[in-house]
């Protein structure tokens, strides 16, 4: 913009008015990356840009919006007479009038055209403002529907609500039971049936394993293929989170053999394991994801394996039949096996049966 006085902030408003304030004020240049303003409590200027871009960040360096030629910017602090909360910063090689506090709020007083053009300059920032915030809103609604998959819904309100969220997903070790399961004969299946066919089972059957993790207390961590991690006890235990995991196994195997792939009903096996792991956010800048990690992991997974040679739904660690020991008693019975694992070693787990019930 050769000519500040073509702004659309001056339509309209006495020339002499306008050359005054102009006259007032300094032109200024940039290179970028350069601040031109900073968070203050002090606020003199704003600036009109005549070229190149300004971004507004917050705080932490997000970008708020980004602002072009013709444009003002820092007037809402001159108006409103508080304090800088945000920062102005160049982006390539900008040129800016600074207008003077005094300068600027003289003017806005005393002709109303330009009042006028700044009301209607605030205007069109809040109508960006409202519809940037309906784009963050509907992304929000969809990092929050895929974070509500992980947990059930009182467990999200819970930690939605809590002042420690960002404690409770921190990387830590924690003492959880982790129940692995997957479907039998799954992969020789789904060989000849069509893609359709193998989605629409699959998502059917894993739907119902969400809603029982979660009518379990549990926490999805993951889907692998078929197989689905599942925690107990993260992100806050109630002390039964072994009895919860267990039962949830058996409420899984009953609810597999209702749906069907390729014609038959599906089974599961199910590795349930207790102990210490390691949890939380981990990743790069651009991508981060939620993980479990640790002995306890792996023998869960290699007990889900193990299921099969000795034709059991579910087997349990020996760390999970202690904890889960007096619940046991009035739901299932056990029976001991030892298993050389791979990469475990000789480990010591149950076979649990529920009293009454025919597998």
């Amino acid at each position: 913009m050769d000519d500040p006085s073509a702004a659309p902030l001056f339509r309209g408003v006495g020339e002499s008015q306008v050359q005054r304030l102009l006259g007032e004020g300094r032109t200024r240049q940039y290179v970028d990356g350069d601040s031109i303003a900073e968070m203050s409590s002090e606020v003199e200027s704003c600036w009109l840009i005549l070229s190149g871009e300004v971004h507004v960040r917050s705080e932490g360096n997000t970008l708020i919006v980004a602002r072009g030629v013709g444009d003002l910017v820092g007037e809402q602090a001159l108006i409103d007479r508080c304090g800088r909360s945000a920062v102005l910063t160049a982006v390539g090689n900008v040129t800016a009038l600074e207008l003077p506090q005094r300068a600027f709020l003289g003017l806005l007083g005393s002709d109303a055209r330009f009042a006028v053009n700044v009301a209607s300059h605030l205007c069109r920032k809040l109508r960006q403002a409202t519809d940037d915030r309906a784009i963050r809103f509907a992304r929000d609604e969809r990092l929050f529907k895929a974070f509500r998959s992980h947990c059930s819904p009182e467990v999200t309100d819970r930690l939605l609500a809590s002042r420690t969220f960002e404690e409770d997903w921190r990387p830590e070790r924690r003492d959880l039971t982790v129940l692995f399961s997957d479907i039998r004969g799954f992969s020789g299946k789904c060989r000849s049936l069509p893609a359709t066919e193998i989605a629409a089972c699959l998502n059917g059957y894993l739907d119902t394993v969400v809603e029982l993790i979660h009518g379990h207390h549990g926490m999805v961590d993951k889907f692998m293929g078929d197989g689905v991690l599942a925690l107990f006890g993260y992100p806050r235990g109630d002390g039964r989170d072994a009895e919860s995991a267990i039962r949830c196994g058996f409420a899984l195997f009953h609810a597999a053999r209702q749906h069907k792939i390729g014609g038959d009903p599906i089974t599961i096996g199910i590795g349930v394991s207790s102990g210490e792991v390691f949890c939380g956010n981990v990743g790069n800048a651009d991508r981060h994801q939620f993980t479990v990690l640790g002995h306890v992991v792996n023998i869960a997974a290699r007990l889900e394996a193990e299921t099969r040679s000795v034709s059991v739904p579910i087997l349990i660690c020996e760390e999970t039949a202690k904890r889960a020991e007096d619940a046991l008693q009035g739901f299932a019975q056990t029976r001991e096996h030892t298993f050389d694992l791979r990469n475990i070693g000789s480990t010591r787990c149950f076979e649990v049966k529920e009293n009454g019930v025919e597998l």
